[in-house]
This record gives C-alpha cells, structure tokens and sequence, in this order.
C-alpha cells in the first residue's frame, strides 16, 4: 500500500464522491477507481460500497480510513513544517518567476547572482504569475517576480523594471502607416492575447474596457511565439511588451508603439506584507534591483 493510495482513498471519503474526488486530485473517475480496486485487490478486502452514486464504507473501510486520516493529515503537516523550514533558511532563496519575465527579463541576473554567491542556494520555482501571488500568500515562496498591477492584495512590493508595449500587426495591415496607436484605435480589432494564466491577460483585458470597449479576444496562447506567429499569419493582432516582440525576428509583421502611458510593462519583486526575509533573500532583492535598474529602462 503506497501513501498515494491512502490519500486518494481518504479523498474519496471525505468528499463522499468518485465524481468529485476525482476533479479536485485533478484525475479522471474510472482511474481514480482503479486505484481503488487495486488498493482493495492488495489489502484483499472491500472497503467501499457503492450505492447510487454515493458511497458506503465497509468495517475495514472505516478501520483504514481513521487510520489513513492521520497518518494524511501527518504528512501535511509534516510539508508545511519543511516549507517553514525552507523559507526561513538564511542560505536559502525561494523564488517564483512567471516563464515570460524569466526568458527575457531575469534569467541572466539570476545565473549572474548564483556566480557571485555561491553560498546561498536559489531554489526557482517557474510558475504564472497569479500563481505566483497566489503562492506567496500561503507561505510557499519567498518571492517571486510578477508584472504589476497585482491581481491580489496583501504585499510589498519593490519595482525593478519598465518598458514599454508594441500592438504587433501583420505588415500588410493598415496600422502599419501609423507612427503609434492609442489602445481605442484597436477597439474593431481581433485580439490574439497570452491566455489567463498570465497576468498579462487581464491587464490588456482592463485596460482595454477603461478605454471604453470590450477585446474581440480570437485567440489565447501560453507561448509568446505563437502569439507572433499567429499575427504573421493575418489571424489578428497582438499586444505584447517590447523586449518579447524584439526576440521574434520576421519581415512578415511590424511592431508600433503604443501612445501615452495606458499600457506598460512594469514588473516588480514581491514579498508577503507581513513575512520576514532571511538575509539571502534581502541580498537577492538589492542585487537584482541595483541590475535591472541601471538598465536603460530603468524606473
């Protein structure tokens, strides 16, 4: 009997449902079932009867569930304990960062600061940015690195970047003759957007409605390069912040400012609001900070 098993089986009890246990351990009901009959085929006894969608424990049932509740609710403990532990390690750096930031933004400053401190260990976890907010509130990250405005509350924060954003259309699209664009010329416009897990995607979203119109959205995408590569396509167009659009070499589209301050790339480093920081972490935020701010688009 492995601890997967126990915790499957304690799962389906508590919520009284295949269907329901099933979505919230993210697996499909008939494997979620299999895994119970091979539970039961090893321990050689019943131990839930199913009775109209609902489920009836048997006496061993009720005996390994009491058991396997504990010894569950150990190991949960026993993680957050060990993720107390790992946060506040003084050598110890837990960070979040969204894939887009850390390709283009942070990477080399991470690679630069593991060469210069050796000592202190980074433990990188690469993650959406909402997950990455969401994370940091539940004490599993140190930090993390996220675009701002910031979908929740409760943090500090410490602004380490600007730059601005390009609409990027195909080069035959009428905008090519302009200059530059406010985001209400776009307002008939499809809208090729990164999909929700970025924040990204609800920032274009707002800016685009305190403009006055909702985003015809045609297509969302995890992949910055598939976003571009739909725009050479003629499928739409998208608004993307300049230093992804400038990694994308093709004649088949054209990059044009956006006008006025609507809409920028800002990214920040941010910390729960009440959470104090071991001292490598400290060291980590003023060494990333004192890098990307001497860049040339520094705030």
């Amino acid at each position: 009997m492995e601890f997967r098993q126990m915790s499957y089986f304690v799962t389906i009890v508590d919520e009284n449902s295949f269907t329901i246990a099933a979505k919230k351990l993210h697996i499909s009901q008939p494997a979620l079932s299999r895994m119970l009959n091979s539970l039961e085929s090893q321990l050689n006894c019943k131990l839930i009867e199913r009775k109209k969608k609902k489920i009836k424990l048997t006496e061993q049932g009720i005996f390994l569930y009491n058991k396997a509740k504990k010894v569950v609710e150990e190991f949960e403990e026993l993680k957050d304990d060990l993720n107390t532990y790992i946060l506040n390690s003084k050598d110890i750096v837990l960070v979040g960062i969204p894939p887009v930031v850390g390709t283009f933004l942070v990477s080399s400053v991470v690679g630069n600061f593991i060469d210069e401190y050796p000592e202190v260990k980074v433990l990188i976890s690469e993650q959406g940015a909402k997950l990455v907010q969401k994370n940091i509130l539940e004490d599993k990250l140190n930090i993390g690195f996220t675009p701002l405005p910031l979908s929740l509350v409760g943090f500090n924060v410490f602004p380490i970047y600007e730059d601005e954003m390009d609409v990027i259309v195909h080069k035959n699209h009428h905008f090519v003759k302009h200059k530059s664009l406010s985001l209400n010329e776009l307002s008939e416009e499809n809208f090729i957007l990164f999909d929700d897990t970025f924040a990204l995607h609800d920032y274009t979203i707002q800016s685009c409605r305190n403009s006055g119109f909702e985003p015809k959205i045609f297509i969302k995408s995890g992949q910055w390069d598939f976003i571009l590569e739909m725009v050479a396509l003629k499928k739409g167009i998208a608004i993307m912040p300049r230093p992804i659009a400038n990694r994308y070499k093709s004649d088949t589209i054209v990059k044009i400012p956006m006008k006025g301050e609507v809409l920028k790339w800002k990214i920040a480093i941010i910390s729960k609001y009440n959470r104090q920081l071991n001292k490598s972490t400290k060291l980590f935020i003023e060494y990333t900070k004192s890098q990307l701010l001497s860049s040339k688009h520094n705030l």
